[in-house]
């Protein structure tokens, strides 16, 4: 096989390992670490990391396919959904396991641990499958780690399907998510249903990562220690 046609049949895969390209030359181990080395050089390929490659230049093309299982999540799918104006410098994935951050060239993909793996879709983008948040996970991810600032997923709540919010909330077993939930659902104009079955008599403040400062919500027992549009 000519070099063209093995680029065009790399092109199918999000990401391929060397075992995928001994199936597709059935040449010698040697002839194919060669030949992964050259088309590496050549900027023909990109090395992911260690085994994995890929022909594609946007990381959310492989990124919930470099640790299994995982899926992206947090400002990225706050951007795949057009639910922020800003454009992340990094590509975020969510993963059961623990794994060091991928960076090579421009390209940087972070992976947080958590044991929350549902809440995700498997979707169809530029013609493969990626592992991607739904809007309500993206929101609840965002509270759970506080990797996302609050003004940013109160602009998303009111995009999600109070339901399910409500329900992926309740499920996360945290009472502090609880609250921030159901203070940012009414927040919207939307019906917080059982998560008022949460509030206890502890102030937590909205935005984890600031002083706890700020006008204090009675009902959900929530300092708000940011200012919201």
């Amino acid at each position: 096989m000519n070099k063209i046609g093995l680029l065009k049949r790399l092109e199918t895969y999000a990401m391929f390992t060397p075992n995928d390209l001994a199936k597709i030359m059935q040449k010698t181990p040697e002839y194919n670490r060669l030949l992964l080395h050259r088309l590496v050089k050549d900027n023909l390929i990109l090395r992911i990391e260690k085994g994995k490659y890929t022909t594609h230049d946007d990381p959310l093309i492989y990124g919930s396919r470099i640790v299994t299982p995982s899926y992206i999540s947090l400002w990225s799918s706050l951007r795949y959904y057009n639910l922020t104006t800003q454009l992340p410098l990094v590509t975020t994935v969510m993963t059961a396991k623990n794994k060091k951050q991928v960076k090579f060239g421009e390209d940087v993909i972070i992976f947080t641990k958590t044991k929350h793996m549902w809440g995700y879709d498997r979707i169809n983008y530029n013609g493969f499958e990626v592992f991607m948040a739904d809007k309500e996970k993206t929101v609840i991810d965002g509270l759970l780690t506080m990797k996302l600032p609050v003004d940013e997923v109160n602009n998303a709540v009111g995009e999600c399907e109070g339901q399910k919010l409500v329900s992926y909330a309740i499920r996360t077993g945290n009472r502090s998510v609880m609250k921030k939930t159901g203070y940012l659902m009414e927040r919207n104009k939307m019906t917080a249903g059982k998560l008022v079955e949460s509030i206890d008599g502890n102030y937590i403040p909205l935005e984890g990562n600031r002083p706890k400062k700020g006008m204090k919500s009675k009902r959900w027992k929530v300092i708000v220690n940011i200012e919201l549009e």
